[in-house]
This record gives structure tokens, sequence and C-alpha cells, in this order.
């Protein structure tokens, strides 16, 4: 457990978790993010981690053909301890598929894509319902969280608030080479927007930034924060007056565009409307591993 006496933590370093994709004693570490949907929670990661495949190819990522069977997530609790301090645990819970045997339909995922473009978006979403609630309460039931402790989530909106234009500031947050602050505290990577956002690439719904990003970090929620300032805001584009910095969730970071000394400092982000696309229009993805066995 992480205590501290008194700290000034971001929701979104809290909902911002590690993830890994498991097969036998073999384990592939990445990132997620908990989104929450009214009294729904949903698993937001890249899709590679999940299928163990490129998004473009759809080979096997591993040279060694590594494809995942089961993965596991860290979710964090918070509990005041004595004497007056603030502590933070995280809990790691082993997600296994059910199996064919087990009643699953075969060749059906249990998370959903794209329902336009599916596999060719590197981004899933795993519906959770109110599995995070159940695990909470169960904690508070053990005396390992406090009563009055929340999930830590993204709140889900159906399109992004704030304006972005091309050379505008974006974080990247998750566990570069699997570097964590205090506990399991993610790590903030600036980078900056390096394509136009509002233009596709390659037909697909995604742009560039130019960051340091390493591996470790697919899967991690990108967040555009507003400093304090005038700044244009809403579907409408007004005028609004920040007193303090606002942020927002911006897109879902899947890896590197290229492997060179130029393409290597090039993410790529898969917008936001790529999320609310996704979850307003359920659309189950293609796999082996067909239903969680909860």
């Amino acid at each position: 457990m992480t205590t501290l006496k008194s700290a000034t933590i971001h929701t979104y370093s809290l909902a911002t978790i590690r993830f890994f994709a498991k097969r036998g004693e073999v384990s592939k570490p990445g990132t997620g993010f908990i989104l929450r949907r009214k009294d729904e929670f949903f698993l937001v990661t890249a899709l590679h981690m999940l299928t163990g495949r490129h998004w473009k190819t759809k080979k096997p990522l591993s040279d060694s053909g590594f494809l995942p069977e089961t993965f596991s997530l860290m979710l964090p609790y918070y509990k005041l301890t004595p004497p007056n301090r603030h502590g933070f645990r995280w809990v790691k819970y082993d997600i296994a598929p059910m199996s064919v045997d087990q009643g699953a339909s075969e060749g059906v995922a249990p998370w959903y894509v794209h329902p336009r473009y599916r596999e060719d978006v590197d981004v899933c979403v795993v519906p959770l319902s109110d599995l995070p609630q159940r695990l909470l309460d169960q904690e508070k039931a053990a005396g390992n969280a406090e009563l009055s402790s929340n999930i830590y989530a993204f709140d889900w909106v159906n399109a992004p608030q704030l304006k972005t234009a091309v050379g505008d500031d974006v974080f990247v947050v998750g566990f570069p080479e699997h570097i964590r602050t205090a506990g399991e505290f993610p790590i903030w990577k600036r980078g900056s927007v390096a394509s136009e956002p509002d233009l596709p690439i390659e037909d697909l719904p995604y742009l560039l930034i130019d960051a340091g990003t390493r591996s470790g970090m697919s899967g991690s929620p990108v967040v555009r924060r507003q400093p304090v300032g005038i700044s244009t805001f809403g579907e409408n584009s007004e005028l609004s007056l920040f007193k303090s910095p606002a942020a927002e969730l911006f897109g879902v970071y899947s890896g590197r565009f290229g492997a060179d000394d130029i393409t290597s400092q090039l993410g790529i982000v898969w917008k936001q409307d790529v999320i609310s696309e996704i979850i307003t229009t359920p659309t189950f993805g293609k796999s082996s591993l067909c239903t969680w066995l909860w």
C-alpha cells in the first residue's frame, strides 16, 4: 500500500491501469483505462493487447508466436489509515476466458471492435458491466477500502468538448518500459499533435502525435489539457474562460508509427470519436476467446 499524508492526485492517474496479456508463464504488459457510462464500466485498451496480432498485418507481434489466453488488470482502492494518512492499494484481478465447452460462442470475442472498420482499428472496448463496483463492494466489506470511496474512471462523453489544432499539447498517460511512480501511478508523457486532427490517415480515424513514447504504453489514454485562459469550447466553438485547467479524454494511443529515427517519434492516436462509436454500436470482435468467466 502507498500511503501519503497529503497529496493532489489527478483522477485520470487512478483511472489508468496496468494491463497484462498472459499465456502460460509469459506476460506482456500494457496500459488500459476504465471508462464509466452511468452505471456501466468498460476497459479500453489497444486491440493488439488482446489479440496479440498487429492491427495492419494481422500477424502475431511476437517472434515466438505468442497469443494471449488470459488477462489481468490492476484496480486501485482508497483507504484512510492511521494516523490520518491516505492509502492506495492496487489489487490484481485475473480474467479467464470461458471455453466453447463451457458454453461460449465459437469465434466471438468478449470485446467490442469498431462497427465499421472492425479489426482495422487498433482499439477495443471490453464491457465490464458492474464488475468494478462489485469488486469495490467486496473490498469495502473486507475493510480494505473506505465506505465512501468510488471507482476511479474516465466519464464517457459522446463527443470531445475541447477544441484541438495541430501543434497543441497532449499527454499520453501510461507505463513506459513498465515504469510507474509511487505504487502503481502512471507516467504522463507530453507530446504534440503532429497531423491535422480533422484529416484521416489511410482513410482511418487516427492522427499522429510527436512524442517520445515507449513499449508498455499501448492502450494508454491520451489526454488533452486546456490551461487557464480563454479558449473555444463545445460543439459550437463558444469562447470560454477557464479559471482552472480543464482536461478530457482525447483518444487512445496504440503504438509508434514506425521503427526508424523519425517515425519512431511519431505515435498513433485513435480519436475519441472511435471510442464513442464502439460503445454506442456494440460489435463483437473475432477470437477463439469467447466469454469472460466472471
